[in-house]
């Protein structure tokens, strides 16, 4: 630049710009060399530090990766979200909290699973088939003239252990409740710690039966007096991003039952209007002890039978 200014004004540098200017160039020369010994010197260092890091965004990979799998989020999951919601997600599954929803979530999952795929109400048997097979209780009554003659004895007990008797087949009707799940949990301040934890991965549970069974799945987190928020599932779609809002929020502050268990009911006539049905589940999740008024209890009751 000294040497553009020297040369704009006439175009021949004087003595005394031509000083400044190499002056310039051996400093910028200097300052060069300088900073190749500190870049050589600060090599290991370097080196030391990007292992370093490498190591720790290894580790957070790895832990994140285990605290998703408890989830049951996949490596490629969040890949398709938006980097900041994906930020933000992470650093929630990762925390002590919604570790620990998870691991007890984990243990409902089986538990309920296995009781859930039992717990039906059977409705009458009614005869489907004539089959073959060792079913003795239902063997037809053609089979059993064998045992009368004893020379043809021998034959019922050949068919019966070849499994080759005419046995009816029966076929019985199951009812199961097919109505929408609405779940409420209690987030008010006396919840926070365990037993928010343990009301929340309930509540998950539930949204996986719902999942299995195309179910509506309704969570709805409450506290005081008007004070709660409702979360609605596709049971045909994995919400993972919904799923954790539901998990990781608190509110805080006292315990009100009727506004949630108004919205529950809402829910509930939401369904039978929208598909005929009204055989839901509410559950209600809580620590907490609260005061309904005569009037309101007399509505609900009302709209339990109703429903």
């Amino acid at each position: 630049e000294a040497e553009a200014d020297a040369l704009g004004c006439g175009g021949v540098l004087s003595e005394d710009a031509q000083a400044s200017l190499d002056r310039l160039r051996e400093q910028a020369t200097e300052a060069a060399e300088a900073a190749d010994e500190a870049l050589d010197d600060a090599g290991p260092s370097i080196g030391k530090a990007l292992r370093v890091a490498a190591g720790e965004a290894a580790a957070e990979a790895k832990d994140f990766a285990e605290a998703a799998a408890g989830w049951g989020v996949g490596p490629g999951e969040l890949g398709r979200v938006d980097p900041k919601e994906r930020q933000r997600l992470a650093k929630m599954i990762t925390s002590d909290r919604m570790r620990k929803i998870a691991e007890l979530l984990g243990r409902m999952r089986n538990m309920v699973w296995g009781e859930q795929s039992v717990r039906y109400d059977p409705g009458p048997d009614e005869m489907h088939d004539v089959i073959l097979s060792g079913d003795i209780a239902r063997v037809v009554p053609s089979e059993l003239v064998y045992l009368m003659d004893p020379e043809l004895e021998d034959i019922f007990y050949l068919k019966l252990l070849s499994e080759q008797l005419l046995t009816y087949e029966l076929r019985s009707t199951r009812r199961e409740a097919k109505g929408g799940i609405i779940f409420l949990r209690d987030s008010s301040g006396s919840m926070r710690g365990d037993p928010e934890c343990w009301a929340t991965a309930t509540g998950l549970a539930l949204l996986d039966i719902a999942a299995r069974q195309g179910r509506r799945f309704t969570a709805i987190v409450f506290s005081g007096p008007g004070r709660f928020v409702t979360f609605d599932f596709d049971p045909a779609s994995r919400d993972t991003a919904k799923m954790l809002d539901f998990a990781s929020l608190t509110i805080g502050g006292g315990t009100d039952f009727a506004g949630p268990l108004d919205a529950a009911i809402a829910s509930l006539d939401s369904d039978l209007a929208d598909s005929g049905r009204c055989d839901g589940d509410i559950v209600l999740a809580t620590d907490g002890v609260a005061e309904v008024t005569s009037d309101w209890m007399t509505h609900w009751e009302a709209s339990r039978d109703r429903l």
